[in-house]
């Protein structure tokens, strides 16, 4: 099974269980939209800036889940505009959503409204 990572579900799992829940997808196809660079990138530096992690522990964590992703996509601006308005959704979460929909693949996310969104359209959902 393919799997779209949400920026969410990558941070958050690899710095709860020093990525346990992240490395239960290494046996699937784990693809990410462009944007997931820029969002893990800002997930960690706001993570640092509150004091939820150290910048050592934060910046290793950036390091590991860059790079965890095989492959990055583009979504169609249609369907992710498309996605937004009909789901309530942000273009970043819709992004990932509509990537996942086109491609038929699972999503992977911590979103609560990303998760609605993903099972209303009959698609898998890793949380």
């Amino acid at each position: 099974m393919n799997v779209v990572l949400d920026t969410s579900y990558a941070i958050e799992a690899y710095l709860e269980a020093s990525g346990e829940r992240l490395y239960a997808l290494r046996n699937e196809e784990v693809l990410a939209p462009t944007l997931y660079v820029d969002e893990c990138r800002n997930a960690v530096l706001k993570r640092i800036r509150r004091g939820a992690v150290s910048r050592e522990d934060g910046l290793q964590a950036l390091n590991q889940v860059l790079f965890f992703p095989d492959s990055l996509h583009s979504a169609l601006t249609d369907s992710v505009m498309e996605m937004a308005f009909d789901h309530g959704l942000s273009a970043f979460d819709a992004t990932y959503v509509a990537l996942a929909l086109e491609r038929g693949d699972a999503v992977a996310t911590l979103d609560k409204q990303m998760q609605r969104a993903a099972t209303a359209l009959g698609l898998v959902v890793f949380s």
